[in-house]
């Protein structure tokens, strides 16, 4: 039995992902607790 759920594929089948160019990345935390920076 698979412990973890099933996750979608986010990737354009098309696209070539090993040339250069910008991308955009979001992290999200648990509970959105600041474990990546720091409030002043």
């Amino acid at each position: 039995m698979n412990e973890y759920p099933v996750r979608k594929h986010h990737r354009l089948k098309e696209y070539d992902y090993s040339q250069s160019g910008y991308y955009h990345v979001t992290i999200c935390s648990s509970d959105n607790k600041p474990i990546l920076s720091t409030y002043l």
